[in-house]
């Protein structure tokens, strides 16, 4: 039996209702076209001249909402769109070795990104109506590892995070609304444990913990970083006012 040999080949129901078309574009993509007993459109799957290849799922009123493909140099994506065409959501794996789930909203503005990258980092980013990051659940290989807090403005607010080490073990931090660090709490590599307070000059005013001696102090610094005041128990077990010098602010 000989092949039938045809740029497009239409199937009809017992009504002359087109059901089905398979044909080959001028640009090389051939495709097979699947409609409802009206006429529309509801299904296509596709390959393209350069080898991408496409599943689309379509409404009764012939828009696209759901779109799966693989492109021809790797990767595939699901994507999924609404009754007004804009993209809600997709999830793909990429070239470059990424993974991504991304979730829009009714305008089509991204507000949820998922994804783990070919360096080792994961992460989640919450971003507002506006498009300015607000959170961000991250890993990273070379730290830190945590949660990070933006305002509506895009200024960093607050940190909860572990690393990276030598610099930070796990602490908790915040700024102001100008981007000035304000307040923290913390376990540091060197074995130091405490809370610290900065004035709107930026200078540390007051810190309260256990340094790395073993020994626990309330300590105070003036506006002009003037060390002024240790109220604690030394290392030995003596207790004091002022019986010991503390390290410069800023330092461990």
């Amino acid at each position: 039996m000989e092949p039938i040999r045809t740029p497009s080949l239409e199937i009809t129901d017992s009504d002359g209702n087109l059901r089905a078309r398979i044909s080959v574009d001028p640009d090389g993509r051939v495709a097979l076209d699947l409609a409802d007993a009206l006429g529309t459109v509801r299904s296509r799957v596709s390959v393209g001249a350069d080898g991408a290849a496409g599943v689309e799922l379509r409404s009764d009123q012939g828009r696209i909402t759901t779109l799966l493909s693989s492109g021809a140099g790797g990767g595939s994506s699901l994507e999924l769109l609404d009754s007004e065409g804009t993209s809600r959501a997709s999830l793909g794996t990429w070239q470059d070795g990424s993974t991504t789930l991304t979730v829009n909203d009714g305008s089509g503005s991204r507000r949820v990104a998922l994804g783990a990258f070919p360096d080792g980092e994961a992460g989640l980013d919450l971003i507002d109506p506006n498009g300015v990051q607000r959170v961000a659940v991250s890993d990273r290989p070379a730290g830190p590892t945590g949660i990070t807090v933006w305002d509506s403005a895009g200024v960093l607010r607050a940190l909860l995070a572990h690393g990276p080490e030598p610099d930070r073990n796990s602490s908790v931090e915040f700024w102001d609304a100008t981007g000035a660090y304000r307040a923290g709490f913390g376990h540091w590599p060197n074995g130091a444990t405490g809370s610290e307070l900065l004035g709107t000059e930026g200078l540390v005013r007051t810190r309260h913990g256990q340094r790395p001696d073993g020994s626990t102090t309330l300590d105070f610094w003036d506006s002009l970083g003037q060390y002024r005041l240790s109220v604690g128990e030394g290392p030995e077990g003596l207790s004091s006012d002022a019986a010991w010098p503390y390290p410069q602010p800023g330092s461990s």
